[in-house]
């Protein structure tokens, strides 16, 4: 049986369209996400998926967002920004922005944490030199 056979096994399919879900309905890990496993290794059920769809492999460091709002959903992910690189314009935009981290973090394609860490300074502060910078960037809270 190949792979793509065996992941078919745990998926149901909510109707024939060419956009729907992909319901995961074998394991899951502790955060409720699909796990499955290949030579012997746990691996997420969506990333899987991905790789089943597109016909390429996720390389070490690359992440996958959901866009479906059902969480078992394996189908409807899509590649975050590959390595987290952002231009120092796109950094100095984040900087400026008066927008929530969340939406900022979807925006960019990058974790809300990585955008706290540029805002506080933690991360990429050389392109953030000589622009303008409020201490609580326009959200009302203070880097901790």
């Amino acid at each position: 049986m190949t792979l793509a056979e065996r992941f078919k096994q745990y998926v149901m399919w909510l109707d024939d369209s060419d956009d729907s879900c992909w319901i995961w309905v074998g394991g899951t890990k502790c955060d409720g996400r699909g796990k499955f496993k290949i030579r012997g290794k746990h691996v997420a059920a969506h990333r899987v998926a991905w790789a089943l769809l597109s016909g390429r492999s996720l390389e070490k460091g690359m992440r996958l967002r959901q866009e479906c709002a059902h969480p078992q959903c394996v189908r409807h992910w899509r590649v975050e920004r590959p390595w987290k690189k952002l231009t120092d314009d796109e950094v100095i935009q984040i900087v400026r922005s008066s927008m929530p981290s969340h939406a900022l973090a979807v925006r960019y394609g990058v974790s809300n944490d990585y955008i706290k860490h540029i805002r506080c300074g933690d991360r990429r502060a050389s392109a953030t030199r000589g622009s303008l910078r409020t201490s609580d960037h326009g959200s009302g809270r203070a880097c901790a």
